[in-house]
């Protein structure tokens, strides 16, 4: 990481062991759980995490100056924006920043479409390779991350007007005392 590659993070008084999610859900989830102290997910996830008991505490949110939230499409479809999907299958995952903005466009231009979801990016991008959709929507970097993952340029392209600006929040587990400590100076 950039702190580790600048030296920050010698000689502290704790362990750091790093993870990795593909989803704030998913992140939330092991957070709960006690497995993660700290981390950072859209703004979305910890809202539906605290709303079924998680013991989770918002303590920073980055507002986003660029767009982030697009489309990944089969390299032969037409669709070039959302509203080429009206009365289409979009796949978002559950519980994501990404599946609230959906549900709002669809809404706001009266699309009609069909929003289906997966557990976790993987398996909604299966549901796009198995033609159970017609456009994944995600953020932009990890649209980009699971075509080149799939080494799968040549199917599917990453396409459309933005869908919403997310803003990104730093959370922990309540209760823990060191991140109090922290979070209180």
């Amino acid at each position: 990481s950039l702190l580790e590659a600048a030296g920050e993070l010698k000689d502290l008084p704790y362990d750091i062991n790093w993870a990795e999610f593909d989803s704030g859900p998913t992140l939330l989830e092991a957070a709960g759980a006690g497995k993660v102290d700290i981390g950072g997910t859209g703004d979305v996830p910890p809202v539906f995490a605290q709303s079924g008991g998680a013991p989770l505490k918002i303590v920073a949110v980055q507002a986003r100056t660029k767009p982030n939230d697009f489309l990944v499409v089969p390299k032969d479809s037409t669709a070039t924006s959302i509203s080429d999907l009206k009365g289409k299958t979009v796949v978002v995952t559950k519980g994501t920043t990404n599946e609230q903005a959906i549900h709002n466009v669809d809404a706001k231009q009266q699309l009609g479409l069909n929003i289906v979801t997966g557990g976790d990016h993987e398996q909604s991008y299966q549901m796009l390779v198995d033609g159970k959709a017609d456009a994944f929507a995600t953020d932009d970097i990890l649209l980009y991350g699971l075509i080149a993952r799939h080494k799968s340029q040549d199917k599917f392209r990453v396409t459309g007007d933005y869908l919403s600006y997310d803003p990104y929040g730093i959370m922990y587990r309540k209760g823990e005392p060191q991140m109090k400590e922290v979070d209180e100076r």
